[in-house]
């Protein structure tokens, strides 16, 4: 069955996220000749319709139907400029976002350059990502961060280089610990010495042997 209409909404949510046939495909996980038949007017199958909808960034029945359940979002410049303010703050890049929020790095990149409007699902997503104040990015009143972060990013290929730097730091603690103990213990017994009488360096080196050996 041919949609033409469904074609043309197709069409314009990909222009509008960045996204190319190619790009589409490999995103939703279907061929690219799936794609150029889609854009002819083919309807998709229901977990593909879903999928597509959910990698453009819109609404699943405005995509397929022309129904959109989604209210209008007055997003303006300002919000814009106020996510974009806080993720350099958070010191974030859009594909950091987009893996935590789990939709397309494109769709997050065509939002911040003014191409494309979020829906409220999706600015929802980024308020929290980004660990702002909700009120702050839609009136630009408030605090803009949160009291705590929820989040914290590790790249999958750097969780073996952090636990061995872990590793690395708790053995240097353990070290310093060991050496606070023995500075303690030395000036201790110096101050038993002193307090004793006269200076004697068989007592003191005596000291010193012993805490090598403790080592």
């Amino acid at each position: 069955m041919q949609n033409k209409q469904f074609a043309a909404r197709l069409a314009e949510s990909m222009k509008k996220s960045g996204f190319t046939q190619r790009s589409l495909a490999k995103a939703v996980g279907i061929s690219q000749p799936t794609v150029s038949r889609l854009l002819k007017g083919t309807l998709p199958a229901l977990a593909v319709g879903i999928h597509l909808s959910t990698v453009l960034n819109v609404d699943h029945g405005w995509l397929i139907e022309g129904v959109a359940r989604w209210p209008e979002i007055k997003f303006d410049d300002g919000m814009r400029r106020r996510l974009l303010k806080a993720r350099h703050l958070e010191g974030m890049e859009v594909a950091d976002i987009a893996r935590l929020a789990a939709i397309p790095e494109q769709t997050f990149a065509a939002v911040e350059n003014g191409n494309q409007v979020p829906t409220p699902a999706m600015l929802e997503k980024w308020i929290a990502c980004l660990n702002v104040e909700e009120r702050f990015i839609l009136e630009g009143r408030g605090r803009m961060f949160k009291a705590e972060s929820r989040f914290i990013l590790i790249p999958p290929d750097e969780i073996e280089q952090r636990k061995q730097e872990l590793q690395r730091l708790r053995d240097h603690a353990d070290f310093l610990a060991r050496r606070v103990e023995r500075l303690d213990w030395e000036l201790a017994e110096s101050i038993k010495v002193n307090r004793a009488g006269p200076y004697h360096p068989r007592i003191v080196n005596g000291v010193r042997k012993r805490a090598t050996w403790e080592d």
